[in-house]
Formats: structure tokens, sequence, C-alpha cells
């Protein structure tokens, strides 16, 4: 069964997660969005055949500290949930 999910629900969630974890809001960061967005639809595909998938970007953005990279376990029980919250 495909996914509801819109791609920019799950480009939120995945931001909402990196900044949980870093402290560091992308939203303002349009090239990391669109690294985002590509990461969001290639793991929606996996999701159909797959439980779960890691979504990895290195060097996602950058501050005072040096590179920060994104790192997010996406479950299909975690796109059903967002599925129903639309």
């Amino acid at each position: 069964m495909p996914f509801q999910t819109s791609p920019e629900h799950l480009v939120d969630w995945i931001v909402a997660e990196f900044k949980k974890e870093n402290d560091l809001d992308l939203d303002g960061d349009p090239m990391a969005i669109q690294r985002i967005r590509e990461a969001a639809a290639q793991a929606r595909i996996a999701l159909v055949s797959k439980d779960s998938i890691e979504i990895n970007l290195p060097f996602i953005t950058a501050d005072s500290s040096g590179p920060r990279h994104l790192r997010v376990e996406l479950t299909r029980g975690t796109l059903n949930r967002l599925d129903l919250s639309r």
C-alpha cells in the first residue's frame, strides 16, 4: 500500500528530528531542504519493501563547532503515523 504522507510533511518531520538532536533549524537553508526532499522521496519508495531505512546526509550544515550530519531512522510505522496525522 502506498503511503499518503506528502513529501513536505515528511520533510517537516525530518527537519524536526534533526532540530531535536542538534538544536539547529534547517528551515532557512534551501540547499539542506532540497537534499532532505530528495532523501525523503527515496525513503518513501524504499519503505514499500522494507520495515525501516536510515536517512543519512553527511555535511547537511555547519555551525561554529564544525560540520553537522543528519542521520534519522525512518520506520514504516512512523510513516504510517505521519499518514494518520495529516
